[in-house]
């Protein structure tokens, strides 16, 4: 994400690649709270902090 961020805001062209996701047969997420959060956090810190 940050990388993404600073190679944008330095002129670089971003591009997206779209994948098809199918759902799960079995099994749970592995995406929990934490995940969620630090990724939120990382979204403050791009916001306020950098340049």
């Amino acid at each position: 994400m940050e990388m993404m961020f600073r190679a944008s805001k330095d002129g670089y062209r971003i591009g997206e690649i779209p994948i098809s996701f199918v759902d799960r047969f079995f099994g749970e997420s592995k995406l929990g709270t934490q995940e969620i959060v630090g990724y939120i956090r990382g979204l403050l810190y791009l916001f306020f902090c950098v340049n």
